[in-house]
């Protein structure tokens, strides 16, 4: 109750992030408001003790007070959710396509089919790295969170983030793994690309499955 009440309205967006520490970038995302303000409001919550700090700008909430933030946001209206995760969707989908222009080896490419979820990324403000182990080192920390947040679409039947974010986690999941984990977002990203009616990135999906299935050595799954 003392909080201003854009704070307040921040802390509840939290509530619907999916992962564990945030940052200023996708938490400006989610709760549609500038980089900058996000920063400030992360560094304001975490002087009142509402924020854990975890480290290079990242914060978390106590399990707590993440039910607690859950529970004032479930007060909201639905749509402000959808649309809340939707964003948050873009924005990720924008940065670990930003990420992956340095992460991938000289020489390499991604399957045509790949790039999938036709959103629009005009205005997504990402993060800036100078190495490709910067941009690396990101996505391993984004890793879990991202595919928490395909799990999310996956159960709202949102498929072109499911298709767009499974195929952009491809680079990472090949390289870094964990490969069974990998195989699973792709044959899920599969079935719901086939669900929605789109071949080209069912094929692009089951390309990558068998990528991952050859690099276990499971040669006749990954033929399949």
């Amino acid at each position: 109750r003392d909080l201003p009440d854009d704070r307040q309205r921040f802390f509840r967006h939290l509530g619907w992030f999916p992962g564990v520490s945030v940052d200023a970038y996708p938490a400006a995302a989610l709760a549609e408001v500038s980089v900058a303000q996000a920063a400030g409001h992360l560094d304001a919550l975490y002087d009142d003790h509402l924020l854990k700090e975890s480290g290079d700008g990242r914060f978390r909430l106590h399990d707590l007070l993440r039910d607690y933030s859950r529970m004032l946001a479930g007060a909201d209206d639905p749509a402000r959710r959808t649309a809340a995760l939707a964003r948050l969707a873009v924005f990720y989908l924008a940065a670990i396509r930003a990420a992956n222009r340095l992460v991938a080896r000289p020489g390499t490419t991604a399957p045509a089919a790949a790039e999938g979820g036709e959103s629009d990324q005009g205005g997504t403000v990402v993060p800036t790295w100078a190495s490709r182990e910067q941009a690396m080192a990101w996505l391993e920390d984004e890793r879990a969170t991202v595919l928490a947040l395909i799990e999310e679409a996956t159960a709202k039947g949102r498929a072109a983030d499911v298709i767009g974010l499974a195929a952009a986690m491809g680079p990472l999941l090949r390289q870094a793994g964990p490969w069974d984990q990998a195989v699973r977002v792709h044959r899920n990203a599969a079935t719901v690309a086939e669900r929605a009616g789109d071949h080209a990135a069912q094929a692009g999906a089951l390309a990558e499955a068998g990528v991952v299935l050859r690099l276990t050595g499971d040669y006749p799954a990954a033929d399949a």
